[in-house]
């Protein structure tokens, strides 16, 4: 399909219709695209809008707060998509690939029970991400901003993006340090959005960013320590333990 508009740059935001990609353009997939349900359609589409959101921090929230949409396609379209990536990398990290540990060998964690954890880590990750845009909508107004509940989902949303792109680097255990680096960028991702998508004002937009964090990583806290006390995961231990605490080979 031919686009009329020219090739987007990082300091011009692509159009919301048309198919990513599309005729040498960069178009983001929207999130209320009325398309069927093939999955694997959706994956790209997600992805696709990941990576237009990873390289544009500053026009991205141009684009994202222009866009009619509701929470539930924000899940259904986005999030589910991108908050799988650190468990699926996790689980095949730690069980398949293991932990190579010098003069033991390389430890495998047990499957079904890394299986659970990661199940759990991926079901609180995003109640916390519906969590997180209820405290958001209930702090904007506070800083002269927006109370909608979907622009505030928005915000916490997409900030997390680079940090559930950081899950690749679960692959490799010992590479999961890497992760503080993106996790830094999805706090200035997150510091470009205030204003665009909740109207606060830019004198306003430092403040609420630091707050709304501070929130957010209480409520990322609280429902993991529920969680742990709730449904104890599997102990997945060390290295020359029982087999249920994970093999070395």
């Amino acid at each position: 399909m031919e686009s009329s508009t020219t090739e987007s740059t990082s300091s011009t935001p692509p159009p919301i219709s048309g198919q990513y990609g599309s005729g040498g353009t960069t178009s983001v997939p929207p999130s209320n695209s009325s398309q069927s349900g093939d999955f694997m359609k959706q994956l790209t589409n997600a992805l696709n809008r990941a990576k237009f959101v990873f390289l544009n921090p500053h026009t991205c929230w141009d684009t994202i707060a222009a866009e009619p949409t509701t929470v539930k396609d924000l899940y259904l379209k986005y999030a589910i998509f991108l908050a799988a990536i650190p468990a699926i990398c996790g689980l095949i990290g730690l069980s398949i690939i293991g932990i190579s540990l010098p003069m033991v060998g390389t430890w495998h964690a047990p499957f079904f029970g890394t299986l659970i954890a990661q199940v759990v880590s991926y079901g609180v990750g995003l109640a916390a991400l519906y969590v997180s845009a209820l405290v958001i909508q209930n702090i904007s107004p506070r800083f002269g901003g927006s109370s909608d509940l979907t622009s505030a989902f928005k915000l916490a949303m997409y900030s997390l993006t680079p940090i559930w792109l950081s899950g690749v680097f679960q692959l490799i255990p010992v590479l999961s340090i890497l992760g503080i680096f993106l996790l830094a960028y999805g706090i200035y991702l997150f510091a470009q959005g205030p204003t665009k998508v909740l109207a606060i004002p830019e004198a306003k937009r430092l403040n609420f960013t630091v707050i709304s964090i501070l929130a957010m990583l209480v409520v990322q806290i609280v429902l993991g320590v529920i969680i742990m006390v709730v449904s104890p995961t599997p102990n997945i231990g060390m290295p020359n333990s029982p087999s249920s605490l994970g093999t070395v080979s």
